[in-house]
């Protein structure tokens, strides 16, 4: 096993402690870490060989995994607009907070009820079989795929950067943003080179405020359905004045995104990979 395999076998362990630890513990913080750790492996994943992957078997594995992924989703979506709900507003309006509760309680029971039925040896299944491929890596054939990706990730980024892009469509480019940041992890896990850390970091920053500007956008969705529900009650003027709090909020945030996104373009358009 060279230096790659080992550095790169703690990464698919994460996604199997991730989901073990959900399935037991489906908390809040659980459910993040899983969802995060899927990101990761299919990132790992997508710069591994096809080969070891091609069998129905492992394709069915995927496939489970994807779908814990979105219902964790659905749970996570409501437990983030119940928590801008609160930061927004002391006194939300009760129908609305009653409807939000009941749709996130619902989502979470059906997460619980997949966790019940996902299939344990199965997964590990896949977990072992990961593992054998990447301790049978060429550890350079993996690098020069790495780069490769990672190329590609930065190019289709600064695409969308390119100025005179008014508007650029911020959750296309936050898919990007997200793989190339894990590549760049895995680079640098391999690497060691802290030189990295700086983009790491840089990332980190855009990806976070396009996702808290995605979340508000959620929000806001939300509140227009209420808003047509109650727009000839009493309930109407509060959803309204919380829809201006809200719009006030994300004018803040795309403030903020157009600031790291200028940045941004200023930047090179791939990481020095030596």
């Amino acid at each position: 096993m060279d230096s790659t395999s080992r550095k790169l076998i703690p990464l698919n362990r994460r996604w199997h402690q991730a989901l073990l630890a959900v399935i037991r513990h489906p908390d809040q913080a659980n459910i993040h870490h899983f969802r995060v750790s899927v990101k990761k492996l299919r990132v790992l994943t997508s710069v591994l060989p096809d080969r070891w992957k091609a069998t129905s078997e492992l394709k069915k594995s995927f496939r489970r995994i994807d779908q814990l992924f979105d219902q964790a989703g659905m749970v996570r979506e409501g437990q983030l607009h119940l928590k801008l709900l609160e930061e927004i507003t002391p006194k939300p309006p009760e129908k609305f907070l009653s409807r939000l509760n009941n749709r996130t309680s619902e989502a979470m029971q059906e997460f619980e009820t997949a966790l019940a039925k996902c299939p344990k040896q199965q997964m590990q299944k896949l977990w072992i079989s990961l593992e054998c491929e990447i301790e049978n890596l060429d550890g350079r054939d993996f690098l020069l795929h790495l780069n490769k990706k990672l190329e590609a990730e930065f190019k289709a980024i600064h695409r969308r950067l390119a100025p005179g892009r008014s508007n650029p469509r911020l959750h296309d480019l936050r898919i990007h943003l997200r793989r190339a940041y894990e590549l760049v992890g895995i680079l640098r896990l391999i690497s060691g080179n802290p030189e990295l850390d700086a983009i790491i970091t840089s990332l980190h920053h855009l990806i976070d405020a396009i996702g808290n500007w995605h979340d508000l956008k959620g929000l806001s969705k939300n509140l227009a359905l209420e808003g047509k529900r109650a727009e000839r009650s009493d309930a109407g003027q509060n959803i309204a004045e919380l829809q201006k709090a809200v719009k006030r909020s994300l004018e803040r945030h795309e403030a903020q995104i157009d600031l790291l996104l200028e940045e941004a373009r200023q930047e090179p358009s791939s990481p020095d990979q030596g």
